[in-house]
């Protein structure tokens, strides 16, 4: 039986709409074929229907297209779903569809529910996957599709690992917040299966929280298109198996442990939590129409994956920085490669002066020598992908978890708080192309003008890294965290903390080392925006610190039992209401990520600065100041070339003392001319 083509799409009468195909799904059991009808209509002019967001996968089944319905001969001798009939089996008009294996179950879910016909749009059936030119002009549209549609479905999976109870939970915990952040006197509308006021439990081995953290396990929220799909939906729904929750409800069950209960974090695994905020954010930026900053949206969900490298770019089109993706005539094209799209849009933003574009971290494609054989942290996730052919300038919107994060990432939910950089003072940031160049789309050589301001010439071994160790939270395996992030300290206090560093100054600022040396690896910012919160966080860890460190002049730091008794001691102090001061430290240091701490040299030989560059960074590379770029770039200088110096970007950094324009220079006599390829 031959496979089923669709038919290409006409132009809608309206240049300013867009034809799309729907799916009508009949309904059905819960077994068997999975047969339904695409048809097509302009959007502006379609029925009511409903948006599917799920997680694609590798895995692949099939359903059938009915292109003149008509019913199977006989339905008990219908194919499965998973592999296509013989051609004898069943009329002409029936054609299979090789789908992502994942949908099967939520179709069958879906047909079974109501008794009646549905009417999807579901992106892998209602575009031709096949067709470039079709892609090309219907993903600008899908954030209409998803505007326009009744509700979106999010599709997490069939029920697993208590699920059922993980969504009970997030409804309780979110008529929790709601009670507690109403006014007085304010009447909340609540569903009629609510309670009046949730006496849910907030504890370590709680049943429902554990399945609550569990179920952002699921590879649904790593995937780049559902920021876009869950953003600008009228009405969202979390489904999972046969279960389902308003996506507000889900999302406030996790907020109100990020806004009241932050701890648990302590005890079971919260990276993944990052995900869903991040998704929070860009969501809060959709509802207060703020014009975003394409940059910040895309470095902001770097770390999601996508099929197709190119929708790390693309599946954010259509947000908040659409305008800005338009002027700078960037749309999504999947007629050229993944490092032409990267290369065009770094050529293009740098010509409009988003100097940003430089603050993107360089990709970390290989493992570090120094993690093997750690029993305290478990190895990088794999990433099955090699490097681009493309200059060092132009980032790699991909992601491994060893890559750090841009300096000029870091922000607050709700509101424009940026990082307060300024290194090149106020100047501006000069032509970044040789004009007489006719490769003007893709060029090759990206020209800086400035001067550096110091060369490094210590590291500490490895690149600071976040211990993901799974599990039960049980006194073990967070004795085991402290242990291995005991280790990190005790490397990087070689390169940072110099001794008598609470008394010794600091000449570029005069303050302390001990000052500066917390300033560097905090990046200079501050806990929630506030100074004496920072202090007090940095306080609460330095008094921790002295008696770890007790542990190093024992020669028993690499003993698990004496960082057993630590947590024991930390868990009786929180009986008693005293909070784990490394938590709030931890909330402090997302910059040292992935990052060494460095001693860099100056120019005279005699200044010596703290710094926190690129885990990818070596000695001997250079710290410059840009004209027009607002921190220090690390460049490392290339050898082979011929008529001048080439340089290699590292990436940012922040070095203490010079981020407020201490050290910049104005005389344009004095500046360079840095060639990066």
């Amino acid at each position: 039986m031959p496979p089923y083509k669709h038919t290409p799409l006409h132009q809608a009468p309206d240049p300013s709409d867009v034809t799309i195909r729907l799916l009508d799904l009949p309904p059905g059991d819960k077994t068997g074929l999975i047969s339904c009808h695409l048809f097509t209509t302009p959007l502006s002019q379609a029925p009511e229907y409903e948006a599917v967001s799920y997680c694609w996968g590798v895995e692949r089944g099939v359903i059938f297209i009915d292109t003149n319905p008509a019913p199977f001969p006989d339905a008990s001798d219908a194919p499965t779903p998973s592999q296509p009939p013989a051609s004898q089996d069943i009329l002409p008009t029936w054609h299979p569809l090789v789908v992502p294996a994942s949908l099967i179950s939520f179709l069958y879910r879906t047909r079974a529910k109501n008794g009646q016909t549905r009417t999807l749009w579901v992106d892998s059936i209602c575009i031709d996957q096949t067709n470039i030119a079709e892609r090309d002009a219907q993903v600008p549209h899908m954030r209409d599709i998803y505007m326009r549609a009744k509700r979106t479905l999010i599709w997490l999976g069939p029920a697993a690992d208590r699920s059922e109870e993980a969504l009970q939970y997030a409804f309780d915990l979110t008529q929790k917040l709601r009670h507690e952040i109403a006014q007085p006197g304010e009447a909340l509308v609540l569903p009629p299966s609510a309670k009046a006021v949730s006496q849910t439990r907030i504890e370590v081995g709680h049943p429902g929280l554990a399945a609550l953290i569990k179920v952002l396990d699921r590879p649904y929220f790593e995937r780049a298109w559902i920021v876009q799909e869950v953003v600008v939906s009228q009405e969202a729904h979390v489904i999972i198996g046969d279960n389902s929750l308003h996506w507000l409800w889900f999302l406030g069950g996790f907020l109100h442990l990020m806004d009241k209960h932050a701890w648990v974090f302590e005890f079971y695994p919260g990276h993944r939590l990052g995900l869903l905020m991040e998704l929070r954010v860009s969501g809060k930026e959709w509802e207060d129409k703020v014009d975003g900053e394409w940059f910040r949206l895309l470095s902001r969900h770097r770390s999601v994956k996508a099929g197709d490298a190119r929708d790390k770019v693309f599946a954010f089109w259509g947000l908040t920085s659409k305008e800005e993706f338009e002027q700078m005539g960037v749309m999504p094209e999947y007629g050229i490669s993944v490092a032409q799209v990267y290369w065009k849009l770094a050529a293009a933003a740098l010509r409009r002066g988003h100097v940003e574009v430089l603050s993107v971290p360089r990709i970390v494609l290989e493992e570090f020598d120094d993690d093997i054989g750690d029993p305290d942290v478990e190895s990088s996730q794999p990433h099955g992908f090699g490097a681009l052919d493309m200059p060092s300038w132009v980032p790699d919107w991909r992601y491994t978890d060893r890559t750090p994060e841009s300096l000029l990432r870091f922000e607050l939910p709700g509101n424009n708080w940026r990082p307060p950089y300024a290194a090149s003072s106020n100047s501006s940031f000069p032509e970044p192309f040789d004009t007489s160049s006719d490769d003007s789309m893709y060029p090759k050589e990206l020209r800086l003008k400035g001067f550096s301001i110091a060369r490094i010439t210590q590291l500490n071994p490895r690149p600071w890294k976040i211990n993901m160790l799974s599990g039960n939270p049980t006194f073990y395996n967070q004795a085991r965290t402290i242990r291995f992030n005991q280790r990190q300290i005790v490397d990087w206090e070689k390169i940072i903390r110099l001794p008598g560093a609470s008394r010794t100054v600091y000449h570029p600022t005069g303050e302390t080392v001990l000052e500066a040396c917390y300033k560097t690896i905090t990046a200079g910012l501050y806990l929630h925006g506030s100074v004496s919160l920072t202090k007090k966080a940095i306080d609460a860890f330095e008094s921790r610190q002295r008696i770890l460190r007790f542990f190093v002049f024992l020669g028993i730091q690499n003993w698990l039992w004496p960082y057993v008794v630590v947590v024991a001691i930390a868990h009786f102090l929180r009986f008693l209401g005293v909070e784990n001061p490394e938590w709030k430290f931890r909330m402090l240091v997302p910059a040292m990520t992935n990052r060494k701490a460095a001693r860099l040299i100056a120019e005279d030989g005699k200044t010596m600065f703290l710094g926190l560059v690129p885990g990818l960074s070596r000695v001997g590379d250079v710290a410059v100041l840009c004209a027009g770029v607002k921190v220090p770039l690390v460049l490392r200088k290339r050898e082979g070339f011929d008529g001048g110096e080439r340089w290699e970007l590292v990436g940012d950094a922040y070095v203490h003392g010079v981020m407020n324009g201490e050290r910049w220079v104005d005389d344009r006599t004095q500046w360079e001319i840095f060639h990066v390829v």
